[in-house]
């Protein structure tokens, strides 16, 4: 949290319209009057080729888990699926469901742990240009 000038003690917020996030952290909670926000993010990319290719990283040292909910759009047809990944520091393990689809699935996804990170992976189903609108929540370890 930023404030404009240096603030010894304590201070009190009469809004939210008082405070600005300079620097957020994924699955850190705000909270304000007996409300509380999770942080999450979301994001795009593209892929134009049928080979699996890493569409997110995230800390594994960070991050014990993580839930996405990825929207996919090539030309006219759409795909939305959910995805939660866990992992022992080792093995990253993920379910897929919830998962509808205008057409054809777009994509299939797994997850493993690379260099201290956990990679979402995505294979396309063609090498049209697909577009990932990926939304995720992380939780710290």
């Amino acid at each position: 949290i930023c404030f404009p000038v240096t603030i010894k003690g304590a201070i009190s917020l009469d809004s939210l319209t008082d405070v600005v996030i300079t620097t957020p952290q994924l699955g850190e909670s705000l909270g304000f009057d007996g409300t509380y926000w999770i942080n999450d993010y979301t994001f795009s990319t593209t892929t134009s080729t049928v080979s699996q290719v890493p569409i997110h990283t995230i800390s594994s040292t960070d991050y014990r888990s993580v839930e996405y909910l990825i929207q996919i759009t090539s030309g006219t047809d759409y795909h939305l699926t959910k995805l939660l990944v866990l992992h022992n520091g080792t093995t990253a393990s993920n379910t897929e469901y919830g998962t509808i689809s205008t057409g054809p699935a777009l994509s299939t996804f797994d997850t493993d742990i690379t260099g201290g990170a956990i990679r979402l992976l995505a294979t396309p189903y063609s090498s049209s240009t697909m577009t990932y609108k990926i939304k995720f929540t992380a939780i710290k370890v």
